[in-house]
């Protein structure tokens, strides 16, 4: 059972998000005045804090350091991110996203409640750094297989196989995470998530078309926005069917789509 929430989980302001996911948490007025107060009480060298006075740009600001290290202050910064993060894909998967407080999620990674908000606005902008994480793992399967040996066949079956897999491997307590993140209550963000989907896979496309094992009588574009419907369809049938046979199901998918898509053989 998930603890309850301090007292003063009263005072934050929860709101209903758009696409059903709820439990919203978020620090109220007077907190986000105490974070913007604890900020800015940060101390600064002495070099900056003339720099700042007299309007004179910070070294190193807006420049590309690319052999720069992370200072200590960013490494910690990322290290209780990380925590965060952690914390809360463990609790996810053991008890759902909505069952899931912020207050839990705090005291599963050892930090002060209002920690939480210096990282992340509220637990749906923390769903969204995991969704993103995700779809960034996609990308690197697709451009690892996409380099690979075999057809445009081949590479096909081994995306929607090698996905598959991973989310079987994840256990089915993985399924409400993931179901959460395909109903990710950002318009925006989805439409640009959709978008680049469309052009990953219009780019393993391309590559079976450069073959000549892709049909060329119809638009990449079109033929892009089939596989990608088929993808979502079959997570979503996954994620709502606890008996769903989604490795079979991937790897049949994916042969059906390669003999729908295929060019017509030549006499």
């Amino acid at each position: 059972m998930p603890h309850r929430a301090p007292a003063h989980g009263s005072q934050l302001s929860r709101r209903r998000a758009p696409g059903g996911i709820r439990d919203v948490e978020g620090p109220d007025d007077g907190q986000r005045h105490a974070l913007r107060a604890e900020e800015g009480r940060r101390p600064r060298g002495p070099a900056e804090g003339r720099a700042r006075g007299r309007g004179i740009p910070i070294p190193g600001r807006g420049l590309k350091a690319l052999d720069a290290q992370p200072s200590r202050r960013e490494r910690r910064r990322l290290e209780i991110r990380e925590r965060i993060l952690t914390a809360a894909v463990s609790l996810f998967e053991a008890q759902g996203y909505e069952a899931t407080t912020v207050n839990e999620i705090a005291q599963a990674a050892d930090i002060a409640y209002g920690t939480f908000f210096n990282h992340f606005p509220s637990k749906l902008d923390l769903l969204r750094e995991l969704s993103d994480r995700s779809l960034r793992e996609v990308f690197a399967n697709v451009e690892e297989v996409r380099k690979g040996p075999g057809t445009y066949l081949e590479r096909l079956v081994l995306v929607f196989e090698g996905a598959a897999r991973q989310a079987e491997e994840k256990g089915p307590q993985a399924r409400d995470l993931i179901n959460a993140m395909l109903a990710l209550a950002f318009p925006e963000t989805a439409v640009s998530d959709d978008r680049r989907m469309r052009l990953l896979f219009r780019q393993l496309l391309e590559d079976g078309r450069a073959e000549g094992a892709i049909r060329d009588d119809v638009e990449l574009e079109v033929l892009a926005e089939v596989v990608v419907g088929t993808w979502y369809a079959m997570f979503l049938s996954w994620v709502h069917d606890d008996g769903y046979p989604l490795r079979d199901r991937a790897s049949a998918t994916a042969r059906f789509l390669a003999s729908t898509l295929a060019a017509a053989p030549t006499d």
